[in-house]
């Protein structure tokens, strides 16, 4: 299985400038337990050292191929040299600014041996920001063991979503499937993969490896960090989105594309599609209720709740803790039962809280909910303790940014001033000491 992995999958790297990052990205392509069958490297009439680079970094490896262009022709005219040129059952498009770690390919390689219905695997990716030694996880949160998630599957996960997106450079793409869905379209360019991605998993489903395996990083130098804030480029990508969904060959996807969780590939996005759907007839299909709702949720919901609960908050009566319920309730929280929320209590996002019945939330408990809180039947979190779902992890190296449900089970307390940090998991009837910190 492992030697076959080897002989099946091909790489392609393009480069533009990149030399900084490239003795961080060639070796993590070459040091992989299992050598690839073909790495094509293309650099883009670079100005900078990027082609000495690549051809020191790979003078002694002979399944690469580097190809120097003369003229500057930008990311598509590299990937037509690579359809060109790799022949392999799987693909993987790398970024000279990112890098792999071990186990990526072999990982993926298994899950889509395994599943041949599937037309990519994707893993999780850290998120790097140039500059910083601190990573952010990027997790798709599907389950803690490696699976399989058929297109039906998929669509109930966008639907119940508010985002839905998928780490791009965390993903190992069968040839033909890509090819079958018309490859990377030019006219969307750095959301290309986005629209692909989706168009892939709409139709054939994909699998799932619940570790991070890649490395992005947020660079302004970067195709992640180029343009993407210059709005009349962003109407220009979403023309093309529009156009692309007019061609038979998409028809069968259109109804899902009104699903707003997929339509957020870059911030404002959502709110520039509706306004562009609105102003052109022809993209009248697109237009739905929930596109409207999604639009306003992401403009108005925080200042909202913050200025709602800010006024509510310091209330303490009977009556005022059904208001407070209900206010919860009306924001997306999922409250069974009647909870008791005593006054100074701070909650952050809501719409990720869950409250069971005859919890208590005392005086001073804070509650950061940007993953999935839940706090069982019975339940104390008591006076000015914490519960945070998202927070940085110290014991890590780099220090990283993690994202994790929170679980407080039936009849718990949780004492004053505790701390319960991202992927704690409070057992029934368990009692955490004041001033104690779980994990």
């Amino acid at each position: 299985m492992i030697l076959m992995a080897a002989r099946s999958i091909g790489v392609f790297l393009p480069v533009y400038n990149h030399a900084r990052h490239l003795a961080k990205s060639i070796p993590s392509l070459l040091q992989q337990s299992n050598p690839l069958a073909q790495i094509l490297i293309v650099d883009d009439a670079s100005n900078d050292d990027s082609l000495e680079t690549i051809r020191s970094l790979t003078r002694e490896h002979s399944h690469v191929e580097v190809v120097s262009k003369s003229q500057h022709g930008g990311i598509f005219d590299s990937h037509r040299i690579a359809q060109e040129r790799l022949d392999t059952p799987y693909f993987y498009s790398a970024a000279a600014d990112d890098w792999i770690l071990d186990g990526f390919f072999d990982k993926s390689f298994a899950m889509l041996e395994q599943f041949s219905q599937a037309a990519f695997c994707c893993a999780d990716c850290l998120l790097l920001n140039d500059g910083k030694n601190r990573f952010v996880e990027q997790q798709l949160n599907l389950g803690k063991s490696p699976r399989f998630v058929s297109s039906e599957e998929y669509l109930q996960l966008i639907r119940e979503r508010e985002n839905f997106g998928f780490p791009c450079n965390a993903v190992l793409l069968r040839s033909e499937a890509l090819k079958r869905a018309g490859g990377f379209r030019s006219e969307l360019r750095w959301h290309s993969d986005w629209f692909t991605l989706h168009i892939l998993a709409m139709r054939h489903g994909f699998c799932y490896v619940p570790e991070p395996l890649t490395v992005f990083r947020l660079s302004e130098s970067g195709l992640s960090g180029n343009t993407s804030s210059k709005i009349q480029e962003k109407k220009s990508l979403f023309r093309g989105f529009f156009e692309a969904l007019r061609e038979p060959a998409y028809q069968d996807t259109r109804s899902t594309w009104q699903t707003p969780s997929i339509l957020n590939p870059s911030n404002g996005a959502r709110w520039l599609l509706l306004k562009m759907a609105l102003c052109n007839p022809r993209n009248w299909w697109f237009l739905s209720w929930n596109l409207v709702k999604a639009c306003l949720r992401d403009r108005f919901r925080r200042p909202l709740w913050d200025a709602l609960w800010f006024l509510i908050s310091p209330l303490n009566s009977r009556r005022f803790n059904t208001i407070k319920l209900k206010l919860l309730k009306l924001f997306g929280a999922t409250v069974s039962g009647v909870p008791r929320i005593e006054p100074y209590v701070h909650i952050e996002c809501p719409w990720n809280l869950t409250l069971h019945d005859q919890s208590i939330l005392a005086r001073g408990v804070r509650i950061w909910a940007r993953e999935k809180i839940e706090i069982g039947p019975n339940a104390i979190i008591d006076r000015e303790a914490a519960i945070y779902s998202a927070g940085w992890d110290e014991k890590t190296s780099p220090i990283t940014w993690k994202e994790r449900p929170v679980r407080v089970g039936k009849g718990a307390h949780i004492g004053v001033r505790a701390l319960l940090m991202p992927g704690a998991d409070v057992l029934p009837e368990e009692s955490i000491p004041p001033m104690s910190v779980v994990r």
